[in-house]
């Protein structure tokens, strides 16, 4: 999932880890390993560039597989049930505007993965009334399904907002 996001970016015109970092807010802790496995599958090429510092400037260049990947690899994603973090589903709405995917559409996918996030917190919360409450177990699932309901409310907000741009098109 990162590793189609990071090749979306470069798509877009994200070439250096700097802009990956700073204006993608993407951590470089996972973004340096996500690059070395792009370029060993040939999907991007570095380029190194001397600059006045001590450090050469590295940026990326999608290849024609990276280009072809980048635009259609997150298509699979477009699913709900498929993304199991709030990332991956923010990446993949991103991905689907970056590709000029309707407003209606993005919007029925947040909606959807709005419910499953519902559906995911009422089926932990099922299992919470037998434990006792101090127990590390139970209180680490209450703060599971508290996440998991906010995430649900966030994502039906979210997909309030496109809803709201759809109409401001017409």
């Amino acid at each position: 999932m990162l590793d189609i996001f990071i090749l979306s970016l470069l798509d877009r015109g994200y070439e250096t880890t700097y802009h990956l970092q700073r204006q993608a807010g993407l951590s470089l802790g996972s973004t340096v390993p996500a690059l070395r496995r792009l370029e060993a599958r040939r999907l991007i090429t570095r380029q190194e560039t001397l600059t006045l510092g001590a450090r050469p400037k590295h940026s990326f260049a999608l290849t024609p597989a990276g280009k072809k990947l980048a635009r259609s690899g997150w298509k699979p994603l477009f699913d709900p049930g498929r993304a199991d973090d709030l990332d991956a589903i923010l990446r993949i709405a991103e991905m689907a505007r970056a590709n000029g995917v309707e407003s209606a559409e993005i919007r029925e996918f947040l909606e959807r993965s709005s419910r499953t996030r519902l559906e995911a917190a009422r089926t932990q919360g099922d299992s919470l009334a037998a434990d006792e409450p101090q127990k590390y177990v139970t209180t680490r699932s209450r703060w599971n399904r508290a996440r998991l309901e906010a995430e649900a409310k966030f994502l039906a907000g979210l997909a309030e907002e496109y809803k709201k741009v759809a109409k401001r098109r017409r």
